[in-house]
């Protein structure tokens, strides 16, 4: 990485192998830096990994909902609970979730949070994210710490 080039790290949490390297792919193309994932609980994991390595987290999520082990919800929910202003793109076939506030508010914090039907062109995620973080998304990318605001936030 060149000196003064920040590169946004998206975590990428997709169970279809196709899906998840279009996206991946579009990502890429758009200078982001994706993480891909196949499962909720692969998704904390990776949080983790760039948090121990970094002392960071992601920049944005993108997550479908339906995925083994954990679902997409509970992986908002989990990094939410860190890094509350985390921008989120979530994708499904399934919009009986709900809007997208609803889902916000199961899901916890404050930042930005975008739900889309599949098929979603992975141009128009990687469009998307960059719109997300050009509005000011993901500021804090260290964990909160106000232990009293997660569980305000949780109520």
């Amino acid at each position: 990485m060149r000196k003064g080039v920040t590169v946004h790290r998206i975590l990428l949490a997709e169970p279809d192998a196709l899906v998840a390297a279009a996206h991946a792919d579009a990502l890429e193309a758009a200078g982001f830096a994706p993480v891909g994932v196949g499962d909720g609980v692969a998704a904390l994991e990776a949080a983790s990994r760039m948090l121990h390595e970094s002392g960071e987290g992601p920049d944005a999520l993108v997550t479908a909902l339906r995925m083994p082990c954990l679902g997409g919800e509970g992986v908002i929910h989990a990094l939410r609970g860190l890094w509350p202003d985390l921008p989120v793109v979530v994708t499904s076939s399934d919009l009986d979730v709900g809007d997208a506030e609803t889902l916000r508010r199961r899901s916890r914090g404050d930042g930005p949070l975008v739900l889309f039907g599949r098929p979603l062109a992975a141009e128009t995620l990687a469009a998307i994210v960059r719109a997300m973080l050009a509005a000011g998304g993901s500021s804090v990318k260290r964990p909160c710490t106000d232990v009293r605001r997660s569980d305000e936030v949780m109520a």
